[in-house]
């Protein structure tokens, strides 16, 4: 993922709550960002999953998955935050999820 498309710490200091989505694995919040294109971060708890390796698992099929979804065009941040059930999910879960949650707020 392009360095310009992730939201830093800094950005997540700034977004206010927005509006959630729910999907199977996932919940995705939107609000809006000040800067040009659309931000995307994937939060993975240590409660969801307690090995740093199984976090870096959904993070990375989680990141795979938005890049195969037609993102929006719009100017928002995108968070996807991870349930439990995404710790035991196959990728084509994932990504059906994703391209679900995508979809829904267009």
């Amino acid at each position: 993922m392009k360095r310009i498309q992730r939201l830093s710490s800094a950005d997540f200091r700034k977004i206010r709550p927005g509006r959630r989505y729910n999907g199977a694995h996932f919940i995705l919040t939107i609000s809006p960002h000040a800067s040009g294109g659309t931000r995307f971060a994937c939060v993975v708890s240590k409660k969801i999953a307690t090995r740093a390796t199984v976090r870096n698992l959904i993070k990375r099929r989680c990141r795979a998955a938005y890049r195969a979804a037609d993102a929006p065009s719009v100017s928002c941040a995108l968070v996807f935050s991870a349930k439990r059930t995404a710790a035991g999910a196959a990728y084509k879960d994932i990504a059906a999820d994703i391209a679900e949650l995508v979809a829904r707020i267009r």
